[in-house]
Formats: structure tokens, sequence, C-alpha cells
């Protein structure tokens, strides 16, 4: 049978945990892993693989096999080294880092922490990456290198600050709390609750129940070893709420210690210290470690002594002695031939104590000699390390050195080839680049030719149809007699012929968008004196015009305003046969243009000016101005007659 991703993965578990469970009892764990080794080569899945056999590897090292654990491990390792499974091998290396901590080992757990650490960091998983620094900091602790385990938290916390990464409070929390740890055991208390307060914030905004419960308990204890009771049991009192709200009862003969450690150091009160003591001995029997168990026997011991009550003590301290005996934990060998010496010394037995107590003087010898051959070891390689990368550093040097002189002139001669090249390359370039730019100027020199052609082409004959315009109104006052009718023809053909004397003056220069108002207002002002038969010795005109070439969009408007100013002027001003002057001016003063056209006529009055709003002329004018935004005004009390355009938007010519 094959197993493919149809397959469910929770069947395949319950498969493997009925091998494993087995093999919890003596002689049949080798069973149960050749079993295993008969299964999986039939998964095809390699990922699935991979994670099974991580799983089953944590199983067995939590279960402290390290040698079955570090089986199904290395074929972890192996297949999603050869498969590229990046994940999957970053997990597989923290497993067998977590198996090698179990096991005591810490330098090679040290080693996989750090192979996880980096693959984690090559695929970016920052958050994995702060575990692994975390779990370094645990694994140093448990091995007694709290300096180790200390350095490696605050590598762990200044990682977070350097990233900037998010969603890791927990883990945050976590690493506080092992700091408070080694503050505690380090008997910097005070430094130690500050930061377990500061674990508390982050539990308590996550509202994680047991880690809240953890960081109460600690802070009792932080508070036991100050001699603050009250602080301590305040604590402890809030931790054991949550853990009766979580029901988390294997955590119950932890915290039932810290009571008794609390009022035994902080008293002693031994009424109160032997009764918590008892209850933590009571579950601990069914819920706690052997470890933590043996912790229990030892405060109970100790208590007992106080109290007096050495064969009590001699009862609790040889039930603990048969716990750590069998194991490599020097720390609490320690501490039980101290308290046991002590026990068999107040119960009268001095041969006993004074046995225990030459137990104590030579294991601390051993843990004292063994942690300076450990230094002068660890000295030793790190000297002849510093010494070998030297001598390679020297040798590295000197080989550089001459492969630098042996290959200098095959490099100069590269070089100059390459420097070739490339010049070469770039002439041609360049000449390319000339051809492309002298061809594209060609191109757009012929387009603007033709654009230029066509933009006279149409002016002319717009203007060609202006005029044509002009002569039909002209035609067409032959056969009209009614004299209103005549000058309301002539001045629509005034006016088609302001706007066709635009487009002539266009077609006729090089610039096709704008026009020279000078020259256009002396022709557009002859053209009028014509229209209405004026000889300049009766009445004369008068142009001060800047000199300004304006769009075709300004000059319009204005042309249309100046034909129908100078168009009343003619026919209003003056009497039949009466002398006279008309003046014209347009100038550009601060970003405006004034326009102002007067005659020293017989002028108008305040009413006739009123009643202008009714004239096609006014209302002409009046809308023109408008589109200049522009404002108009006259007088004609003072004289002739005054008009004054203000034009605020207008355009000059781009041309330079």
């Amino acid at each position: 049978m094959q197993f493919t991703f149809s397959f469910s993965k929770a069947i395949l578990y319950s498969l493997l945990v009925a091998l494993l469970v087995p093999a919890g009892i003596i002689g049949q764990e080798r069973q149960a892993i050749d079993s295993l080794k008969n299964i999986f080569p039939s998964i095809q899945n390699m990922e699935l693989k991979v994670e099974l056999l991580t799983d089953i590897g944590e199983y067995y090292a939590e279960a402290i096999k390290e040698d079955s654990a570090l089986i199904f491990l290395d074929e972890a390792i192996e297949i999603a080294t050869s498969y590229a499974l990046d994940t999957l091998l970053a997990e597989a290396y923290y497993a067998k880092g977590y198996s090698y901590d179990y096991g005591g080992d810490l330098n090679s757990a040290f080693k996989y922490y750090d192979l996880s650490l980096h693959q984690y960091d090559k695929i970016g998983n920052q958050v994995e990456v702060l575990n692994c620094m975390n779990g370094k900091g645990v694994a140093a602790y448990f091995q007694g290198d709290y300096e180790l385990a200390l350095n490696n938290y605050l590598s762990a916390l200044n990682y977070v600050d350097s990233t900037g990464i998010t969603g890791v409070d927990k883990t945050i929390g976590n690493l506080l709390n092992n700091i408070g740890v080694i503050y505690r055991i380090t008997n910097q208390t005070g430094e130690a609750i500050e930061i377990y307060q500061r674990g508390l914030t982050i539990y308590n905004s996550n509202k994680d129940s047991f880690m809240i419960m953890t960081a109460h308990q600690n802070i009792g204890v932080a508070y036991t070893y100050q001699n603050n009771l009250d602080s301590a049991i305040y604590h402890l009192d809030r931790s054991m709420e949550t853990l009766r709200l979580t029901n988390n009862i294997t955590e119950l003969p932890s915290l039932l210690n810290a009571y008794s450690e609390a009022y035994f150091i902080c008293g002693p009160d031994y009424v109160n210290a032997r009764r918590y003591v008892n209850q933590a001995e009571e579950l601990g029997l069914q819920y706690a470690n052997q470890e933590y168990l043996s912790k229990i026997y030892l405060l109970k011991s100790q208590i007992e002594s106080g109290d007096q009550k050495y064969h009590s003590a001699i009862d609790a301290i040889s039930e603990g002695l048969k716990i750590i005996e069998p194991t490599d934990r020097q720390d609490l060998k320690l501490d039980y031939y101290e308290q046991a010496s002590i026990a068999y010394e107040g119960s009268g037995n001095i041969s006993t104590s004074l046995d225990y107590l030459q137990r104590y003087l030579i294991l601390y010898k051993d843990v004292q000699a063994t942690d300076k051959v450990n230094a002068i070891a660890d000295a030793q390689v790190k000297y002849e390390s510093v010494e070998k990368e030297k001598e390679i550093e020297r040798l590295r040097y000197e080989d550089e050195i001459t492969s630098l002189r042996v290959s200098r002139q095959r490099w100069l001669l590269l070089l100059s080839v390459l420097s070739l090249c490339v010049l070469g390359y770039l002439m041609y370039r360049m000449f390319r680049q000339k051809e492309e730019i002298q061809e594209k100027n060609s191109q757009i020199s012929k387009a603007l030719s033709e654009k230029e052609i066509l933009l006279k082409e149409i002016h002319h004959r717009v203007k060609n149809n202006l005029q044509f315009i002009s002569a039909l109104l002209g035609l067409q006052t032959d056969h009209i007699s009614d004299q209103v009718a005549l000058d309301a023809l002539q001045e629509g053909q005034d006016r088609v012929q302001s706007m066709a004397l635009i487009h002539q003056d266009l077609y006729q220069r090089d610039d096709l968008t704008s026009v020279s108002v000078k020259d256009y207002f002396v022709k557009l002002t002859e053209g009028l004196f014509d229209s209405y038969n004026i000889h300049p010795d009766n009445i004369s005109l008068q142009l001060f015009v800047a000199d300004l070439d304006l769009d075709v969009d300004t000059v319009i408007p204005i042309g249309l305003i100046v034909n129908e100013l100078v168009s009343n002027c003619l026919k209003y001003a003056f009497s039949i046969g009466e002398k006279g002057v008309i003046s014209v001016s347009l100038q550009e003063i601060d970003d405006r243009l004034i326009l102002t056209v007067s005659d020293n006529g017989k002028g108008i009055t305040q009413t006739e000016i009123d009643n202008l709003g009714d004239s096609l002329g006014y209302k002409l004018i009046q809308a023109l101005s408008a589109q200049l935004n522009g404002s108009y005004q006259i007088d004609g009390e003072h004289g002739g007659t005054i008009a004054t355009i203000e034009i605020n938007k207008y355009r000059k010519s781009t041309l330079v």
C-alpha cells in the first residue's frame, strides 16, 4: 500500500502511536523502531515523511532516549536536504538540538540549534530564529551555565529590537521570564522581580493563563528570597487563582512547594511550611517528574531539620537520594549531601554525617576540578585554534601574493583587450547614435515643415471664407433699403473682417500661432475708417500699441472689442463734418493688458451709459471681456468718451 496526499495524516499518526506506546516497555523499543522503519519506505510524500520522522524523534527525545531519537532525526535531515525542504530541514535541525539538550550534551545541542537558526534566517522566518535563540538559552540554563544562558536571552531581545519583528509577544514574555529566573538564581532578586513584572504585563495583555500563573509564582519565589512574606504570598495566591481557573493540576505540586518555601524562609513558620510541603509531596508522587519530586523531598528535609525533627528529615532526604543518586545532576547531589550531613548530625549519627560531608567535599572538588579542566581545555583549544588560524592566514596571504604576482601581467593584458573592446564598442555606439539622431532630426524637420504648410493652408482658407462671408454681407446691402438693417449688416461685415485680418496675418507670418498686435491694429482701424468713409483730415487716428505678439485665442476677442469701440466712436462721437481724434492704446502693465479706446467728441451721459445694456455691441464687449477675465469701464462726463478694458487672461507668443 502506498501513502499519498489523500491518506489521512491523523490515521498515520494513530498507527505510529500504536507502535510507540509499547516502546516504553523495556525490551520493546528496538522492535518499535524496526516496525517504524518498515512503514516509512511506503510513504511517497517526502514532506509528510520528514514531518513524521521529526515528530517521532522529538517523542524519543522527550522520553530521554537520545539514541532512538537520533535514528529518526538523522533520516529526516537527510531527506529534507536531498529534496530541498528548507523549512522542514530547519525543524529537524531544531529537534536534533532538542534531543542533545535533553541528553545533557550542550555543545552538540548548540551546534544543531545554530544550524536551525541559520536555516530559518536563510528562508526569512524571523519568528523561528527568535525561538532558536531562546532554545539555546534554555539549554545553557539546564546545564548550569547561567552566564551563557543570559547572553542568549539578551541576544534574542536585541534581535527583536533590531528587526522590528511583530506578533512574538508570547516569546518575548518567555524570554523575560527566563531572564528573571537567572537573576533570581544569581541572587539578583530585585532585577528578577522587575523582569518578571514586564513579562506578566505581556501575559495579561495576551490572556495567557498558564504564563500568568507561572509569572506570579516566580515573582512570589523572588519575594521569598527577599524575606518579604506578604508580597510572596500575595503573588502565590494570584498564581493559585489562575491555576484553579485553568484546572492545571500538574503544576500544583510546584506551586505548593513555593508556598512551603515562602513560610520556611520568611518565618520560619514550620506549621504552614510542613502543611504545604506534605501536600506537594502527595500530589508530586502522582503528577510531578522525578527531578522536581527530589526538590520537594529536599525542602521537606530542610524544614524538618530546622524544626529539629531530624528523623523525619532523614526519611525525606533518603527518599530524595533514591531519585538523585542514579542521575548526573551534580548540583542537586551537592545540595543533598550537604542536607544529609546536617540531618544525620542533628540526629546524633556523627559517622554518617561525616560520610555525607566527605561525599560533599569530594564532589565539590570534582566539580571545581572539572570546571578548571574544562576551562583549561577550552583555553587550549581556543589558543590552538587562534594559532592555526594565524598560520592559515599567513599561508593564505603568501599564496595570494604569489598568485597576484603570477597573474598580474595576465590581468593587465586582459584589461587592455577589454578596454580596446569597450572603446571600440563605444565608438560604434556613438556613430550609430549620431546617425539615428540625424535621421530623427530629419524626420522631425520634415514633419514640422508639413505641419507649417498645413497650418498656413488652414489660415488661408479660413481668411478666404471670412472674406467671402463679408462679400456676401456687402452684396446683401445692395438689396436692403431699411437703414437699421443696413447698419446691422455693416457692423456684421466689420466684425467678420476683423477676424479675417487675423488669419491673413497668420498666413503671411513664419509664426503660425501668434499675431503682431501693432500691425493688426493698424490694418483693423484703417479698414474701419474705409468702411465708414472717414477722411483722415476730418477724424485722425492715434495708435499707442506695445510691440506684442499675442496668441490667436487672445487676439480674436481683443480685435472684436476694438472693432466695436472704434466703430462706436466713428458713428456717435462726432457730428457730421466735425473734426476730432480717436486714440487706441494697448499696454502691458504688471502682467495685465490695459486696452483704452477714447475720443474727444461730444461724450456720453450716465443715462446713455445705463441704456447701453440693451445694445448688441455692448453685450458683445461684456461677453468678450469676461472671456479674457477682464473688466470694462466707460467714462463720458469729462469731455469725450474713454472706454477702458483691463485684461487678466492672455497668452503671448511662445516663439523665441
